[in-house]
């Protein structure tokens, strides 16, 4: 199934939150994700960054350290238990959905926009979504690109890019990420 079929399916289009790039909405984004930053690491802290954050969703019982850098915020959907380590960042031009029980490490950045050589030179950009199936590790400093689906009960190793697809169940580990085993 491709990353679309799986947004589609695990998000469908009605459940999604409306996208506003006015500047009035802008300011207030760069407002919450600052004062979020400023919320305490404790039980209650937790449930006020979720008050303050302007996700698209946010389930039961996530907890989001500081350190918090995405670039719109709507496009990003975390189920239950979803557990994010300090200075993440998201740059969510396209959905970022994360499955449940789904744990980042510190440093963890997901990509959905990337750039290439258009005709003469310049740079095109495109945007991809990412899905991340339940009970996903991510190590430490691991960079996720566009348009990847990571497999749910798989592990990626601490540092790695991950730039293709990850299968369920499975180890991977690199620059790039390749698969070392089954889990």
């Amino acid at each position: 199934m491709g990353i679309e079929e799986i947004i589609n399916e695990k998000l469908p289009e009605n459940m999604r939150k409306k996208f506003y790039k006015d500047d009035f909405h802008k300011f207030m984004n760069h407002f919450r994700k600052q004062l979020a930053n400023f919320i305490p690491d404790i039980s209650l802290g937790y449930r006020m960054k979720k008050s303050v954050l302007n996700f698209g969703e946010i389930g039961n019982n996530c907890i989001i350290r500081n350190g918090i850098q995405y670039r719109y915020g709507r496009n990003i959907y975390l189920r239950d238990n979803v557990f994010i380590n300090y200075n993440y960042l998201f740059l969510d031009s396209d959905i970022i959905l994360l499955d449940e029980n789904v744990s980042l490490g510190p440093g963890v950045h997901i990509y959905t926009r990337n750039h290439k050589r258009g005709d003469g030179g310049s740079l095109t950009s495109s945007k991809s979504p990412i899905y991340i199936g339940k009970n996903v590790w991510i190590g430490g400093n691991s960079t996720i690109l566009p348009g990847v689906s990571i497999g749910e009960n798989s592990v990626i190793g601490a540092g790695s890019i991950v730039n293709k697809n990850v299968e369920p169940n499975s180890l991977y580990v690199g620059v790039p990420a390749k698969r070392i085993k089954s889990l």
